[in-house]
């Protein structure tokens, strides 16, 4: 595999934001500021998304070849691999998802998808860990568990049709109760609980319940809009950029291929470059 033929996600941030009609307004009014800013989270998510499909395509489609013709695939290290990729891609989609009630100026959803990201860093942390081969047995034994007592209750309404788990049914059967996820490294550990205290903030429906801006009969404190979102964006670059070094490190660990850390650095570059505009 090769980054070569593929922009990197710096460089085409950069030309988004030299070529894009949208300013950067100190004191915002109309909600401008906010606007932007989650105009620029969209195409920051989806930029890296976009950079880093092939390669990761090209994992996934390796990892089912060595599956398809190695009965004893789930003991090795390829198990680790994918589960780290569907952790990430669950992390990237998450913070698309979260654009929409964040231009909407709905902070406490945005809170709510920030914390299942979070949530999922903390799982790719794990498995990042020394310890990630065992934890990634331990995934996929507690999601095969979880397949099939949701087969199993739903079965009278419907027919679910799940694909089949990784492991095997003996694995489940014998698996014992899940071990905790190592914690993660201090950077990671003090990036959830920023969410997690965002999140907790706004349970009791106070200031950050903003009533959507297109509803809202009152005048909307724009300026406190984009100072919250503001904060959440830097959350988010915050989850990408964790996310993606710790992609990049088991995906570097495993296939001893140097795209994986310059992937790391580039989105790194992108991560700083992007806080620059906000």
């Amino acid at each position: 595999m090769s980054a070569v033929a593929t922009p990197s996600v710096h460089a085409l941030l950069r030309d988004l934001v030299a070529n894009s009609p949208r300013r950067h307004f100190l004191h915002d009014t109309e909600g401008v500021e906010l606007s932007n800013q989650g105009a620029l989270l969209r195409e920051f998510v989806a930029t890296v998304q976009a950079c880093l499909e092939r390669d990761l395509n090209a994992l996934r489609e390796s990892e089912r070849k060595e599956r398809s013709t190695d009965p004893d695939w789930a003991d090795g290290p390829g198990i680790r691999l994918i589960a780290s990729i569907a952790q990430y891609d669950e992390i990237l989609n998450t913070l698309l998802d979260a654009v929409a009630p964040f231009e909407a100026g709905r902070m406490t959803t945005v809170w709510t998808l920030l914390g299942s990201a979070a949530e999922r860093l903390r799982i790719l942390a794990a498995l990042e860990s020394s310890a990630g081969e065992r934890v990634a047995a331990q995934l996929a034994a507690a999601s095969a568990r979880a397949r099939g007592r949701l087969t199993a209750a739903a079965s009278e309404n419907v027919d679910l049709d799940l694909p089949a788990a990784l492991v095997s049914a003996e694995l489940v059967a014998t698996e014992t109760d899940p071990l905790p996820l190592p914690g993660p490294h201090a950077p990671v550990a003090a990036l959830v609980e920023l969410v997690e205290l965002g999140a907790a903030t706004a349970r009791d429906g106070g200031p950050l319940d903003v009533q959507s801006l297109h509803a809202s009969p009152h005048a909307t404190d724009y300026v406190h809009l984009a100072t919250v979102g503001g904060y959440q964006f830097h959350l988010v670059l915050e989850i990408v950029r964790e996310a993606t070094d710790a992609l990049c490190s088991v995906a570097d660990l495993l296939t001893h291929e140097s795209v994986w850390s310059e992937w790391a650095t580039d989105v790194r570059a992108a991560v700083e470059y992007a806080w620059a505009c906000i």
